[in-house]
């Protein structure tokens, strides 16, 4: 039972490091709290994925224009989950 602790411990805090490395949430190792960050926040208002995030952190740079920002984006190829769509 122990090790079972152990490891659902392990996983969480991987997964929560994997999250403050792509600035979705930010992790206190020493209590074990996780703060959502707005870029977090906005991921799960409108279902965007974890890979989606690290492709726009490592696409968007600190200062660009409107224009570069938009020319970056329609290259992403990112689609929508169709799991998630919604039907009228």
């Amino acid at each position: 039972m122990i090790a079972v602790v152990g490891c659902r411990k392990t996983l969480v805090s991987d997964a929560a490091r994997e999250l403050e490395k792509s600035k979705m949430a930010r992790f206190d190792e020493k209590s074990g709290n996780l703060y959502v960050t707005e870029l977090g926040r906005v991921a799960s208002h409108f279902y965007i994925r974890h890979s989606s995030i690290v492709i726009y952190n490592d696409l968007l740079k600190r200062h660009m224009s409107e224009a570069e920002v938009g020319q970056d984006t329609t290259c992403w190829n990112i689609a929508p989950d169709p799991e998630l769509a919604i039907s009228c």
